[in-house]
């Protein structure tokens, strides 16, 4: 990360352990502090207050793991004089909090897409409270004396949630509440806030500058989510003074189909810097999962050090990262037509962000799913099929190996999209011959996909399923940690949460066999 200009980061792990300390102090049992605790695949939603005990209860060997963890990575944050950003009290606390404080005042926010009351629904310490104060300080400075004072926090209240009022001065005095029990245990705190929270219809202008308003300029930071698409910034006239970061999000649920736009990222943060009364000051990655379109990964880093790139500049570029990423000892150039090829390629798949129909095949079936449109596909399959002619070329190269698969595993599913299109033809002409045909070779396809993806230990199943086992100390403990990772690759919650199923699937050989061929 240093090496790639990241000077500041999210430092969330063990964010639990603190709670244990602060809510035992308070009176909870430790069945209802476990309760509260989602599984280790859906912390990140327990965190931004979506989630409750969904996946859990996590063992106590996770809670030291994580702390020693923890310690580990912010002492080598140090090391290198990279910022961190550590959790605070956002105001969500257990739902038994009414048994300990029956007189208190709370809300309760609305159920999270279809995971019902028992799994969200969480309970939230009402800001004009003095109990928010009370259990924000304790809580805040739980983290510090663990941690020590990084001097910037990060707090959520309404990811994807709707605040009970809209009134002005109720939405001003939550923010309050929250600033003000940061700065009680550390007076140069400044907040880290993540802007997708605005993605909501109710934040109009004068909501969020409300929102906002109580909050000294200079001692917040707002990240600026999903930038490359659903940009806030220019709607709240750069949050109103707020300091804000230019992220590129790019990615859902760690699927690993290749895509992104990779000219809306040479463009638009040089865009946003140059806008009147700019309050940028950084830009950042806000990815949901890595390991996948790393070009896009490279790109968007550099732009750290880089102004907005002409064809020719950009052309250079791709010949560095060709000659960075391929060459070997063995390898120790890079022909001068190669970086045409790849230029191709990612004029055509990285010229897009359908990211909602990304990878068909990891869908379930319906006639309502429609192909992700890509213009120019043959200009992609001429440009493999010339990539495909470079591997005795590349033969010892690690990375070319794996990207070649990776670029193979899109056309198999480029194919696949164009059967499904004919698909939906046939049942809609009643036509059950065509239908039974155009069905046995999408399957043929997935099997092709699976003989290619088991060729890489990149693209397996049982990376993942055995990475999760091996963590547990007991057979509990290992069915617990597998249960989490295979419902996050398929379900990802209940049978009522629609809303998320396959999320984060991934083209993995074994889970192509055992749930995609079969669905299909």
């Amino acid at each position: 990360m240093a090496l790639n200009g990241i000077n500041m980061v999210y430092a969330q792990t063990a964010a639990e352990f603190p709670w244990i300390k602060v809510l035992s102090d308070m009176g909870f049992t430790r069945e209802e502090i476990d309760d509260f605790f989602s599984g280790p695949a859906y912390l990140a939603w327990f965190r931004m207050g979506n989630l409750k005990k969904f996946g859990g209860p996590l063992p106590d060997s996770w809670h030291q793991d994580q702390l020693e963890l923890q310690m580990q990575i912010l002492e080598r944050y140090r090391q290198l004089g990279i910022r961190y950003v550590l959790p605070a009290f956002a105001g969500f606390v257990p739902d038994q909090i009414r048994r300990i404080y029956p007189l208190n005042n709370f809300t309760t926010a609305s159920d999270w897409i279809g995971f019902n009351c028992n799994f969200s629904c969480l309970t939230m310490v009402d800001p004009l409270d003095p109990l928010f104060s009370r259990i924000g300080i304790a809580y805040n400075r739980e983290v510090i004396r663990l941690f020590g004072a990084s001097g910037f926090y990060s707090a959520d209240v309404f990811n994807e949630m709707l605040p009970k009022s809209g009134d002005l001065e109720y939405l001003a005095i939550v923010n309050q509440a929250v600033f003000d029990s940061l700065i009680a245990v550390d007076e140069t705190a400044i907040w880290v806030m993540q802007g997708w929270v605005f993605n909501q219809d109710f934040w109009n202008r004068t909501r969020v500058e409300a929102f906002l308003s109580r909050i000294p300029i200079g001692r917040l930071i707002i990240l600026d989510l999903f930038s490359e698409t659903i940009p806030h910034f220019n709607d709240f006239s750069s949050y109103f003074g707020h300091s804000f970061v230019w992220n590129m999000l790019h990615n859902f649920g760690g699927a690993n189909g290749i895509f992104g736009d990779i000219q809306k990222i040479n463009l638009l943060p040089d865009k946003a810097r140059l806008l009147p009364n700019s309050s940028m000051i950084g830009i950042g990655i806000t990815m949901e999962g890595i390991e996948q379109n790393e070009i896009m990964y490279e790109f968007m880093l550099e732009k750290t050090w880089r102004s907005t790139l002409n064809g020719s500049q950009f052309s250079d570029w791709v010949l560095n990262y060709a000659a960075r990423r391929y060459t070997t000892k063995n390898t120790p150039y890079v022909d001068q037509d190669f970086p045409l090829i790849l230029i191709k390629i990612i004029n055509v798949i990285y010229n897009t962000y359908d990211y909602q129909n990304k990878q068909l095949f990891t869908k379930r079936p319906n006639f309502s799913l429609r192909p992700e449109g890509i213009s120019n596909l043959e200009q992609f399959y001429s440009a493999w099929d010339d990539l495909v002619g470079k591997i005795d070329h590349f033969q010892s190269s690690p990375l070319f190996r794996y990207d070649l698969i990776d670029f193979s595993k899109e056309v198999l599913r480029y194919f696949f999209d164009s059967e499904y299109a004919k698909l939906k033809i046939a049942w809609n002409q009643i036509d059950l011959y065509k239908f039974s045909e155009i069905s046995a070779n999408m399957i043929e396809l997935l099997d092709d996909m699976e003989e290619l993806l088991g060729s890489d230990d990149h693209f397996l199943l049982s990376h993942w399923l055995n990475g999760a086992k091996l963590k547990g100390n007991n057979r509990d403990e290992r069915a617990l940690y597998e249960f989490n990772a295979r419902s996050q690759l398929t379900l990802w919650g209940l049978n009522s949460t629609s809303e998320v199923f396959d999320y984060a699937c991934k083209a993995w050989s074994g889970l192509v066999e055992a749930k995609m061929e079969c669905i299909f």
